[in-house]
């Protein structure tokens, strides 16, 4: 029998399909005519209580969640792993550069993060279910802690590489209802 996932774990997957499947992200021309290539960033933050006032043992914690999550997926090898620690307390972080990319999980003080800042289209499938399998693995490695809060954020730069005019390409953007709205009260 399946043990359901906690609320707070499929906020966090869901937050991460909610910015991968946005439409600028997914939008089907982007990346099936040759209009355009582009690399998306994509950034959770899923802010926890209490903070972690007590950091003794919970970069191990941490790595072993992760290791024991994401291992059968990929390697995690120990040179990807970081301690690191700032002017402040809230500096403190514990990091995974995943394949010793700039792709991160990282655990700070108050909150657990994962960053994709070169994401390509075909690499959202993995992002998707490593984040699904890492905060399943928080909420079990780290029950005193309960997430409270789930941001999400995406955005892509993209380069266009046929005779495509700017205006034309950014047109299938365009929300028809915003559109409407502005010009009927005559704005520009």
């Amino acid at each position: 029998m399946n043990t359901p996932l906690p609320l707070e774990t499929l906020r966090f997957a869901a937050m991460g399909r909610l910015v991968l499947c946005s439409k600028s992200l997914q939008n089907s021309s982007t990346y099936n005519d040759s209009t355009a290539v582009g690399k998306a960033t994509i950034n959770l933050d899923a802010t926890f209580t209490p903070p972690i006032f007590k950091w003794d043992g919970i970069p191990a914690r941490f790595f072993e969640m992760l290791y024991e999550s994401l291992n059968q997926r990929f390697t995690v090898a120990p040179q990807e792993l970081q301690v690191s620690s700032g002017n402040t307390f809230g500096d403190t972080v514990a990091k995974y550069k995943i394949l010793n990319s700039n792709n991160t999980i990282s655990l700070s003080v108050e909150k657990f993060s994962a960053e994709f800042p070169m994401a390509l289209r075909n690499d959202y499938p993995v992002i998707e279910e490593t984040l699904l399998v890492a905060g399943a693995g928080f909420s079990a490695k780290f029950p005193e802690y309960q997430i409270t809060q789930v941001h999400g954020a995406g955005s892509e730069h993209a380069v266009l590489v046929s005779d495509v005019s700017v205006t034309d390409y950014l047109s299938q953007f365009e929300v028809p209802e915003v559109s409407a709205t502005v010009d009927s009260i005559g704005a520009t």
